[in-house]
């Protein structure tokens, strides 16, 4: 589901939009044998537009805020179920492999001109994870409570935040429409298939920016019944 501030002009099927000209609606072919094979399932996206020179002061030097026709760029919330994480294709994880995870990430250009998003947290139910990612990968992975309901066309999301930063929480439930083509704004927020990280600056080398691949299936058309996202007394 996106929020848009008004009417986006262009034909409203992305293979014949000149909104998305140039812009890498399919994801560039993964270099070298591939690392990490997963599954992600469950998905949905949630954006809000905010203003460009707002959140500019989040990226890390080398990028800045990825911004669409309407002079607007996004953050979303991205919640989701990973599963059938495979090492190198073949050495299932089942524990380590299979789990929630909600993130909030912006939208970003780097000074090469290629575009990516840019993560602000990633939370995940397996602590175990947590620092093997923050400090291997860069990722700001984060640990918190996390629940998943599905009933019948309905899919509630559920996530305290544990660590770091206890506190943070989110709650959204949405119900599942019809498939729909998606509009040139909905495939410019989930074509993307490259992650700027976000480290210490002295760290970040847009050279070296991590490449993911990201499959998305059909787009189904979400109505959203309930959102809260809230901050909780912050304890160390």
């Amino acid at each position: 589901m996106t929020a848009t501030p008004g009417p986006i002009p262009g034909p409203a099927v992305p293979g014949g939009s000149p909104i998305l000209a140039g812009y890498p609606v399919t994801p560039p072919p993964l270099p070298g044998p591939v690392t990490f094979d997963q599954r992600w399932s469950e998905l949905t996206f949630i954006h809000w537009p905010v203003r460009p020179q707002n959140v500019a002061h989040m990226y890390p030097p080398g990028t800045r805020p990825d911004v669409f026709v309407d002079g607007l760029t996004y953050v979303a919330l991205v919640p989701f179920a990973m599963s059938s994480t495979k090492v190198f294709t073949a050495l299932s994880l089942p524990y380590f492999g299979s789990f929630l995870e909600t993130n909030i990430r912006l939208y970003s250009v780097d000074d090469a001109g290629r575009h990516g998003v840019l993560f602000r947290s990633l939370e995940t139910a397996r602590l175990a994870l947590v620092p093997v990612a923050r400090i291997g990968l860069g990722v700001p992975y984060t640990w918190a409570k996390m629940r998943m309901t599905r009933s019948g066309g309905q899919i509630t999301y559920h996530s305290v935040r544990r660590w770091p930063r206890r506190g943070p929480r989110s709650r959204l439930t949405i119900t599942v429409g019809d498939v729909v083509e998606p509009t040139p704004l909905e495939v410019w927020v989930t074509a993307l298939g490259r992650a700027h990280p976000q480290s210490r600056p002295d760290m970040v080398d847009t050279e070296r920016a991590r490449t993911v691949a990201v499959a998305c299936g059909r787009h189904h058309r979400a109505r959203r019944r309930a959102t809260r996202c809230q901050r909780g007394p912050t304890r160390r």
